[in-house]
């Protein structure tokens, strides 16, 4: 199964994501990923996380693993550059301009970033690996992108493709030989995004939002599941976070606030809701913590996916 949980910055999806993957290993092996330029993971486990996969050492009780990895950015530019590189040099072209230059400042590019990120959230993606894939990504806006993009580009590469299949037939046309590696490699790179856009839309794979009970975080919820809605990825359920508990004075301003709010949570996606999770004074850190905070997860229909 492969769980990505998105949400406005703030609202806490880093710590439940990162409490969930932690749940989910009591069980069953699992590996945790951020995939938000802005990585805060290691900051979550007290320890230092980085680009390769790192094993959370867990209590004696824990049956399964947990690993944890940070995409980095730099990292996966560096790669996409070379990859980029190797495909060109295999096409055998004679390019009339500096090419070594031109694969330098590929990086620097529009798009580039997206594509070196995508792709490397594609590859764990459409992995055959049999432990569960967390993903802790990036605030809403980027990670609308980064999921339509699986549409969109492949789309665009169908544009291309039947472009360079009339070029072909005139190609034909002059000397007989229609073979192109160009076109077998557009082929390929529209497979692969075929393939998330699938895996994104099949059921084992959940996205879930993460919003606390206020105004703007309610709104940008909304907008994110009619964006998602209209292009039919589904989304699998809501965690509310952050919610005040009864006895806080009803006098608190910022309770009556939150009360509005979280009404209208319920009533408007009751269906989606799969938890709500109270006000914790400090965020949680390090196993010590993670662990109880856990137990808020387990109560609610996230508890479902420990088997």
């Amino acid at each position: 199964m492969k769980f990505l949980f998105g949400g406005k910055g703030g609202v806490g999806k880093t710590t439940i994501s990162a409490t969930f993957a932690l749940m989910l290993a009591k069980t069953r092996p699992t590996l945790l990923v951020s995939s938000d330029p802005a990585h805060s993971l290691a900051d979550i486990f007290g320890q230092p996380i980085g680009s390769s996969e790192k094993k959370i050492t867990l209590p004696a009780q824990f049956k399964g693993e947990l690993r944890v990895l940070e995409l980095d950015v730099q990292k996966s530019l560096e790669r996409y550059k070379e990859t980029t590189r190797q495909k060109l040099a295999n096409l055998n072209i004679n390019f009339d301009f500096d090419f070594d230059k031109y694969i330098d400042k590929l990086s620097a590019t529009p798009g580039a970033y997206e594509n070196a990120l995508f792709d490397q959230f594609a590859d764990l993606l459409l992995s055959d690996r049999d432990d569960r894939l967390v993903f802790d990504t990036a605030p809403t806006g980027e990670t609308l992108h980064l999921i339509q993009s699986a549409d969109l580009i492949d789309q665009w590469i169908e544009i291309i493709i039947s472009a360079r299949e009339g070029v072909l037939k005139l190609k034909k046309l002059y000397n007989g030989s229609a073979d192109d590696a160009i076109i077998d490699e557009l082929r390929e790179m529209k497979s692969k995004f075929q393939g998330v856009a699938k895996m994104l839309r099949q059921p084992q794979t959940h996205l879930i939002f993460v919003l606390t009970p206020e105004k703007l975080a309610v709104e940008e919820t909304r907008r994110s599941l009619e964006t998602l809605q209209k292009s039919r990825f589904p989304v699998r359920g809501l965690i509310v976070n952050r919610i005040l508990p009864e006895d806080v004075s009803a006098a608190t301003p910022f309770l009556k606030h939150q009360k509005k709010y979280l009404q209208a949570i319920r009533q408007k996606w009751q269906n989606l809701i799969l938890g709500e999770i109270p006000w914790w004074r400090d965020e949680p850190e390090g196993l010590s913590q993670l662990i109880p905070f856990a137990e808020n997860l387990r109560r609610t229909k996230l508890g479902n996916f420990v088997k």
